[in-house]
């Protein structure tokens, strides 16, 4: 991956091969990304999240929309100090108002999921 250090974005949407064990690769060694597509993983959980936050700290852009094997309550309690992230997707999944509670001092600007059954207040 010595090549790919240098990429700030990536779009691995709709793939079925990629798991947590490739997003702890990206989340290791491609540390300059600020946005990433990761919409529709299959067989990603809340353990790439983990990776994600730890590790890509110039991160900007996350897109999460579709993922159903993640646990979203782990996930955002990691990105409660997270002060670079300015965009998260996650449509399609199912968000609580709980989960967005911490939310409340991040610098996140843009916000896209889709509510149905309830009325969010932070």
């Amino acid at each position: 991956m010595g090549i790919l250090k240098r990429l700030i974005r990536l779009d691995l949407s709709y793939s079925k091969q990629v798991d947590d064990t490739v997003i702890k690769t990206i989340a290791v060694e491609l540390r300059n990304l600020k946005k990433l597509c990761l919409r529709f993983l299959s067989l990603i959980t809340h353990e790439s999240v983990n990776y994600i936050m730890d590790n890509l700290k110039l991160l900007e852009g996350l897109d999460l929309s579709g993922c159903f094997g993640i646990n979203l309550e782990l996930p955002m309690i990691k990105l409660r100090d997270n002060q670079k992230l300015s965009c998260l997707l996650l449509e399609y999944l199912f968000v609580l108002p709980s989960h967005l509670y911490y939310l409340k001092c991040t610098k996140i600007h843009t916000l896209s999921l889709f509510c149905k059954s309830y009325i969010l207040k932070l």
